[in-house]
């Protein structure tokens, strides 16, 4: 890696893309994995750290990307360090939701506004329609993944409790279908995903929300139920 560097910095220091290429010379992608890239210094104007960081996604380099600001990328360990992560799936209005029912959510779960790091999470493909500047906390992207994976991969950063903002749409449609996950059995998932330590904030227009909030998915309604009575799935 340290003579690709090398390499890389003489010959493709014009090419953010070629320089990325070059990186993974004679490396078998499952010897690496790249958790953040910060590019700095005149011999790289032309590099954007965001560019930089998102072809790590490309090229299987990295199962995730974190940026806690628009320019800059940085270790989601150090950030998430003593903090419990909330993260909002990247739709506007479910962000200007949380936004707005933030005390609400605090007081409900016990928590200090000292205690959470608040995180947007955006899918890659979502990106190239909406520039980084309006997105309203720190920026988390990754190519194709579900909750479940995305709660295993924050499993390796913190032992923290994980609390995942979601639409309802989305907890109808996703998290309740087996073809949501792309191994395994629905049941199996599904634990995978409810440990003690998770949490699923659901927006939710419904006042009767909390005793009937999957009318429209059929099956499964005494592990809903259940998970409803242990707090698991709590209305936003």
């Amino acid at each position: 890696l340290g003579v690709n560097l090398i390499y890389a910095s003489f010959y493709h220091k014009n090419n953010p893309k070629k320089f990325m290429e070059s990186l993974t010379e004679n490396i078998p992608h499952s010897r690496l994995e790249i958790h953040g890239i910060t590019c700095s210094g005149p011999a790289l104007k032309k590099f954007s750290n965001s560019f930089i960081n998102l072809e790590t996604l490309s090229q299987k380099l990295s199962s995730l990307v974190f940026f806690p600001t628009a320019k800059n990328s940085e270790f989601l360990s150090d950030i998430v360090f003593n903090k419990k992560p909330v993260v909002v799936f990247g739709k506007k209005t479910l962000v200007k939701e949380f936004q707005k029912r933030k005390t609400h959510f605090l007081k409900t779960n016990r928590l200090k506004e000292s205690d959470i790091l608040t995180i947007q999470f955006a899918p890659k493909n979502q990106l190239k329609a909406n520039p980084f500047r309006q997105f309203h906390f720190p920026l988390l992207t990754a190519d194709d993944i579900n909750l479940k994976e995305l709660k295993k991969l924050f499993s390796l950063y913190t032992t923290k409790p994980l609390f995942f903002v979601i639409s309802e749409k989305d907890l109808n449609e996703k998290v309740f279908q087996a073809d949501y996950y792309k191994k395994n059995s629905l049941l199996k998932n599904l634990g995978d995903l409810f440990d003690n330590e998770t949490k699923l904030i659901v927006s939710s227009k419904k006042d009767s929300f909390e005793n009937d909030p999957f009318n429209k998915i059929k099956g499964s309604s005494l592990l809903r139920g259940y998970l409803l009575k242990k707090k698991q799935i709590l209305k936003l």
